[in-house]
């Protein structure tokens, strides 16, 4: 650009900055759709839709780049969009006690829920559907929304431990038990356990919804194998006690069977952590960050 063209676009740019820094002071966000005019009859809308179109195809500087990133032009749409419905989503949860949001589901505000958890969902499954960033991926999967028919089975798989559990206070279930319902909970217990102990092998999202449901499986008493379940009883005690204390710390008390055990069970996963023992590897390559939360501290 040159001459009167150079400073047609600046004088372009800085009215629509200058709207956008109104827009803000105004509303608290800039979250205004492609039709908005303001006030005076400028069209903030087509400029905010422009110069997102102008940035994918590469056509800003480095200078128009940083004042729209500040702004919050660049990513605010799909940040909000995805905040937006997440917030929907926890009040549908909420006002009705279901998981399972028809895909025809339209809130009272006009905004298609249904439609867009399909979407969500799609995006977890898929990653090359869409980009998301680690608190958008956290955000949704903390909704407890099943990502796909396999998580919505499980759920109804753990319906069922729950009731065993409360009917006899563990999990020890039978390969062949059947519900008096007719469900092969004994069967999808032992699938459990078979998850538990590959994950390791799985990507990195099977990994973590698997980490997921083991966290809820531990807490009615769920068992796990051999070496492995006594392995896991003492890390969900230790991440019981970082929860309780803020820090994990295990005193010497002779007389105290739970905190030896636990001592010991620290003493060997550090020699794990630090390359000197390889036995118990899956589990440690499956929790690693939980891992480096608890022994970031001072274990004594």
């Amino acid at each position: 650009m040159i001459g009167g063209d150079l400073m047609k676009h600046i004088d372009d740019w800085d009215r629509g900055v200058k709207h956008c820094e109104d827009y803000i002071a105004a509303h608290g966000d800039l979250f205004c759709n492609c039709t908005y005019i303001a006030d005076d009859g400028y069209n903030l809308g087509q400029w905010i839709s422009r110069q997102r179109h102008a940035y994918k195809l590469g056509q800003l500087m480095n200078s128009e780049i940083a004042q729209l990133t500040r702004l919050g032009v660049l990513h605010l749409k799909s940040e909000r969009s995805w905040e937006d419905g997440c917030k929907h989503a926890a009040e549908y949860i909420i006002s009705t006690g279901n998981y399972d949001v028809p895909f025809e589901y339209c809130c009272a505000d006009g905004f298609r829920l249904g439609a867009w958890v399909s979407y969500a969902r799609k995006c977890l499954r898929n990653p090359g559907q869409r980009k998301l960033t680690d608190s958008q991926r956290i955000m949704f999967l903390n909704l407890g929304i099943p990502i796909n028919k396999y998580e919505d089975s499980w759920f109804t798989g753990f319906e069922h431990a729950e009731v065993f559990w409360h009917l006899y206070q563990h999990l020890n279930v039978p390969a062949k038990f059947v519900c008096e319902d007719g469900y092969r909970l004994g069967a999808w217990i032992a699938r459990q356990r078979s998850n538990f102990r590959y994950a390791h092998e799985k990507p990195e999202i099977t990994r973590k919804m698997i980490l997921r449901h083991s966290l809820k499986l531990n807490r009615i008493g769920m068992l796990w194998t051999t070496d492995e379940i006594q392995w896991c009883r003492n890390f969900f005690a230790a991440l019981d006690l970082y929860n309780t204390n803020g820090y994990f710390s295990v005193y010497n008390a002779k007389n105290d069977y739970q905190m030896s055990q636990l001592r010991e069970w620290a003493k060997m996963t550090r020699n794990c952590l630090s390359g000197k023992s390889d036995k118990f590897t899956k589990l440690i390559k499956l929790y690693d960050e939980n891992l480096k939360m608890l022994f970031g501290g001072k274990v004594c």
